[in-house]
């Protein structure tokens, strides 16, 4: 199963379908107004699967420019 987000082109909300088909005849229905004139979050085909406990380490001033693991 693969969770697809989606944007609802009527009342503009976003909302998650859990799917194995990410395509279908009719499409999915909005959860909030009904339509099925929604569209598929193509960005959400794309981000990572993994979830991390905490983000990664970003360049503070102490440590920017300096030569890293690579001198």
């Amino acid at each position: 199963m693969h969770t697809y987000q989606y944007r609802c082109r009527t009342c503009g909300r976003h909302f998650e379908v859990n799917s194995s088909n990410s395509e279908s005849e009719q499409g999915p229905e909005c959860p909030y107004c009904q339509s099925t004139d929604c569209e598929l979050n193509l960005s959400s085909l794309f981000a990572p699967e993994k979830k991390f406990d905490k983000p990664p380490k970003l360049a503070t001033a102490s440590n920017c420019g300096s030569p890293g693991p690579f001198s």
